[in-house]
């Protein structure tokens, strides 16, 4: 009844209703948008990170307590893994349970018999519905949060449950005082960290009240150069972002501008060029995934899934079966971007 009231205390239009529970679309008082409400119990939404652009005044900021911890960011996607009804789900970050997830997950379900109302945060990477292949390991989970309720544990308490169950953390960069002015150190990190082309970093309060990311160059130009082909089908903004803070990030480390010019025009023309050749060659824009799975009923699930998007379409999907696992390749066809060029390479007009 508890729960019951509480969803109808929130405007219908903000809510969506799923197979056996009901989601929060949008941030309403104190609820945050992917919440999940079950019959009997709350998966509350995942806090929003800001982004910061500058490293060592974006820290000073946002991060009011003294001490922080610094994380690498992944780069996969972010799902949350909790236990209902016995049962272990993986929620995405809009709240819907996301079945690929769910099965490899299912591993931590003694975990949460011994930590009922924890809820695990991580980043899937791998041979997954929304993540490039990879033939060097099948698939990863990276901890990089725990969750009673609406709250994320203190740094210490996680750190003490990662170890306990032997999970596998996101890397782990260092702890620091605003007091001790770690802002060389730190600068250090953003270096390396861009110079192995990772992602970023997350910077955290040890008390898990506040959070900040930092993305490196980079991996911006990496974005560029993997999405630039779906070109119409990518978010608005998607390329000015990181076209922006990858400037910031070249200023305030004083890098070669030069060089970092020749990569992002490269990023951008290899990887539009690579779609027009790829739809004059197979008269659609896509890109070709590839998951294992234990069950025939996880690969339906995943396939329900995504043939509800109206941005994408599912096609030659191929299994076959690897020892005990099944194996699934498909291709992801890009709709708005292959419409629009084949429109353009067949004479279209359009009015600026």
């Amino acid at each position: 009844m508890l729960f019951s009231y509480r969803i109808m205390a929130i405007p219908s239009k903000k809510l969506a209703k799923e197979d056996g529970y009901t989601r929060l679309k949008d941030d309403f008082k104190g609820y945050l948008a992917g919440t999940v409400f079950f019959k009997n119990t709350i998966i509350h939404g995942y806090p929003h990170i800001k982004r910061i652009f500058t490293l060592e005044e974006g820290i000073k900021r946002n991060i009011k307590e003294d001490g922080f911890s610094v994380e690498e960011k992944i780069d996969g996607y972010n799902v949350r893994v909790a236990m209902v009804g016995g049962e272990v789900f993986a929620f995405t970050r809009a709240g819907k349970i996301e079945p690929y997830a769910s099965e490899k997950l299912s591993f931590l379900k003694e975990f949460f018999k011994e930590n009922p109302g924890i809820v695990v945060c991580g980043e899937m990477v791998g041979n997954t519905p929304f993540t490039p292949p990879t033939d060097g390991f099948d698939f990863r989970f990276y901890v990089f949060d725990f969750m009673k309720e609406k709250t994320i544990l203190p740094f210490d308490e996680k750190q003490k449950l990662i170890k306990e169950y032997n999970l596998l953390q996101v890397p782990f960069l260092g702890k620091f005082r605003k007091s001790e002015e770690p802002w060389k150190k730190l600068r250090e990190i953003a270096s390396f960290l861009n110079k192995g082309k990772s992602e970023g970093m997350v910077i955290k309060a040890l008390s898990g009240k506040e959070a900040v990311k930092y993305v490196t160059p980079n991996a911006d130009i990496e974005d560029i150069r993997q999405n630039a082909r779906f070109v119409f089908d990518m978010p608005v903004g998607f390329f000015n972002q990181r076209v922006f803070r990858s400037a910031l990030f070249l200023e305030e480390f004083g890098m070669d501008v030069e060089e970092y010019k020749k990569r992002l025009g490269d990023a951008f023309y290899s990887s539009l060029l690579e779609g027009i050749k790829q739809l004059k060659k197979e008269g659609v824009v896509r890109e070709e995934f590839r998951v294992f799975v234990e069950k025939e009923e996880t690969w339906n699930a995943i396939y329900s899934v995504l043939k509800k998007s109206k941005e994408i379409e599912i096609s030659d999907v191929y299994k076959w079966k690897e020892g005990n696992r099944i194996g699934v390749r498909f291709s992801k066809i890009y709709r708005k971007t292959t419409e629009k060029l084949r429109r353009f390479l067949s004479g279209y007009a359009i009015q600026d």
